[in-house]
């Protein structure tokens, strides 16, 4: 039988009661027998499956909590609860690379907030999700290989994601058990989680493996949390890589539920080293950054976090404080997407960037740079990250000679008049570049978007 186990989270419905999807085999269905369910009180509730086509059936009913032991026939399920379940998906920033702290090691589980463990079971959730070298599906071993001797070093010190953080404000927010689905695999493009695959098993294809994990367990999510990119910024990916991730999401929806609700991150910044890419780097590394920043506007119930403005761990992964601040901002853009509301994103106002004359000398010009969905700026010891460039590309950032914050707006003061701001055609971004230095955040320590050049209005 699959769609119910030992220990799982069940993902509730608008009734505030367990909604999921069983398949049974032919025998399975002739000696299904009664079908019920007992709390921690010992009382016993009759349930009353519904078959949605042979061999499929929905089982809905039990209240948001646990946990609960399911009787059906002669199976018995235990220790289940019913609450929020969450796909955690993406490459080696969702898996995890932050420092390992004698904090992460001294956490006390909550039985309320759970994971599907790599190995295929249901436990507490621990700061480690993905551990890869145990997982089930062999697409992460076999294929991919995840290995206990390739991994020692990130076991012992660099393991931290953003998942586990992310669990636990959605289970203050909610107020139910929350259960968390680890799928990521570091290092992998958009081709390796091509929906195409779907059918193909766990152990061939990574978007088969993770919808393996969510048909074993109900076929029902309240949302998803996607980090990834940093893989795709390489020329002849960052050619498909906007066309494959409106195709990803397209099949996500149809597999995983309508209009699921995804939070997806934008890339933060790399050493050039590390990527090894030379000058393109720049183009691609800005354009994969360019492209997640306008996602939102292009996928319905979709929300972008932020981490440009980061203290990264090593040249290509955010640091352990970076992951808690970043589960925080998802956990509230989540929160949003789930119940209806606007989300909370913060984005640049491309219309509003303008050049004005400096009010103290006329050789000055101030260019405004105006957020929405900012909570204030901050920047210290003021704000770094902007550039300048010509319509041939030419870097003007010198003429920059300071940069202040004024409410919800960067006001960017260059050497130049503004006639020659004109004149030159200058277009001004934030986080241009594969390793830009940043530090524009807002009041709650959420990074402002990076964003390709915008021309500058006079």
């Amino acid at each position: 039988m699959r769609g119910i186990t030992n220990g799982m989270v069940m993902q509730r419905n608008a009734d505030n009661v367990c909604e999921i999807r069983l398949i049974l085999t032919d025998s399975e269905v002739e000696y299904m027998g009664s079908v019920r369910y007992s709390g921690q009180n010992g009382t016993f509730y009759p349930l009353e499956p519904t078959e949605l086509k042979p061999g499929l059936w929905e089982l809905k009913g039990i209240p948001a909590g646990g946990p609960y032991t399911v009787y059906i026939g002669d199976q018995i399920f235990s220790d289940l609860y019913v609450g929020d379940v969450w796909l955690l998906a993406g490459q080696s920033n969702m898996e995890g690379v932050a420092e390992f702290t004698e904090e992460d090691r001294n956490y006390t589980p909550n039985p309320e907030i759970r994971e599907l463990h790599m190995a295929n079971y249901w436990m507490p959730a621990e700061p480690t999700l993905h551990k890869l070298w145990l997982a089930h599906d062999k697409i992460h071993t076999d294929v991919l290989r995840a290995t206990p001797e390739g991994y020692a070093n990130q076991i012992e010190k660099r393991c931290i994601g953003p998942g586990y953080f992310f669990a636990g404000h959605m289970y203050d927010y909610e107020g139910v058990p929350q259960g968390v689905i680890p799928c990521a695999h570091g290092g992998t493009q958009m081709l390796q989680w091509d929906p195409a695959e779907r059918d193909l098993g766990g152990d061939k294809s990574l978007y088969s493996a993770m919808y393996r994990r969510f048909v074993d367990n109900g076929s029902h999510a309240r949302g998803m949390f996607w980090y990834q990119g940093c893989s795709d910024a390489y020329y002849d990916a960052y050619r498909n890589f906007e066309s494959r991730m409106l195709e990803f999401y397209r099949h996500i929806r149809q597999d995983f539920g309508k209009d699921l609700p995804i939070v997806q991150v934008q890339i933060a910044r790399v050493y050039p080293s590390e990527a090894d890419l030379g000058a393109e780097g720049t183009e691609t590394w800005t354009g994969v950054r360019e492209i997640q920043r306008k996602m939102s506007a292009a996928v319905p119930n979709l929300a972008t976090a932020y981490t440009i403005s980061y203290p990264m761990a090593d040249p290509i992964h955010i640091a352990r404080k970076s992951q808690k601040l970043l589960a925080r901002n998802a956990a509230e853009l989540m929160h949003a997407l789930i119940h209806g509301q606007p989300a909370p994103e913060i984005n640049i106002d491309t219309g509003g960037i303008q050049a004005v004359p400096n009010d103290y000398r006329d050789d000055l010009t101030d260019i405004i740079v105006p957020f929405t969905g900012v909570e204030g700026l901050v920047a210290e010891p003021y704000p770094l990250g902007f550039t300048l460039l010509d319509t041939f590309g030419k870097d003007w950032s010198s003429t920059i000679y300071k940069t202040v914050i004024n409410g919800n707006q960067a006001v960017v003061g260059v050497a130049l008049t503004p006639e020659r701001v004109k004149e030159q055609g200058l277009s001004i971004a934030y986080g241009y570049g594969m390793n830009p230095g940043c530090n524009l955040t807002d009041t709650r320590g959420y990074s402002v978007p990076a964003f390709a050049p915008v021309y500058i209005r006079k």
